[in-house]
């Protein structure tokens, strides 16, 4: 929405219902700093994620189906376990 627009819708509000409209132009510094802090907080767990998704788990590790800890299908799998090793011809 462009500067003008928004000139626009406001000063149409103002002649509809001005004690209405200024009490939501009151209200919306807090609501953009809400979604602010809500986008930033959102960031932190996608990186978070990234960061979890990037540790060896049960399905990366070479034990495959010999580690007693090994889940079962649909349960959710260890991140960085001590006993992962390495699959075969993987440098990690």
């Amino acid at each position: 929405m462009t500067k003008a627009e928004r000139d626009k819708l406001k000063s149409d509000a103002l002649t509809i219902n001005p004690k209405l409209a200024l009490e939501i132009l009151e209200k919306i510094p807090a609501l953009l700093d809400a979604l602010d802090d809500m986008e930033y907080k959102l960031q932190q767990y996608k990186d978070y994620m990234d960061r979890i998704r990037g540790l060896p788990n049960c399905n990366t590790c070479g034990y495959e189906w010999n580690c007693s800890h090994m889940p079962d299908p649909g349960q959710n799998t260890r991140i960085n376990c001590p006993l992962w090793i390495a699959e075969a011809g993987d440098d990690t």
